[in-house]
C-alpha cells in the first residue's frame, strides 16, 4: 500500500514534470484535433424522444401493469408486516 502511494505522489514530483518529454505536444496538428470534435452534429429532438417511449409505455399496458403491481406489493407489505 505504502509503494501505490509512493509511486503515486513521484508522478506529481515536480523533478519528473520536468523531466517529461513533453515534444510530442508541439508536433501535434492542434487545428485538426479542434475540427474533429466539431465535425459530428447529431440532431436528436430529446423530448420528441421522451413522449414517444413514454407513449409506447402506456400502449404497451406497460403502464396498467406498473400500478397494479405497486398496488399489489403495497397490500403485500401491509399484510405481511401487520
Amino acid at each position: 500500500m505504502l509503494d501505490v502511494t509512493h509511486n503515486l505522489l513521484s508522478v506529481a514530483d515536480p523533478q519528473f514534470m520536468t523531466s517529461f518529454d513533453w515534444q510530442w505536444m508541439h508536433q501535434l496538428d492542434w487545428q485538426l484535433v479542434a475540427q474533429s470534435g466539431g465535425a459530428r452534429q447529431f440532431n436528436q429532438d430529446v423530448l420528441g424522444n421522451i413522449s414517444k417511449g413514454f407513449n409506447n409505455f402506456v400502449q404497451s399496458g406497460q403502464l396498467v401493469a406498473l400500478i397494479i403491481g405497486a398496488v399489489l406489493g403495497y397490500l403485500l407489505r401491509t399484510i405481511t408486516m401487520g
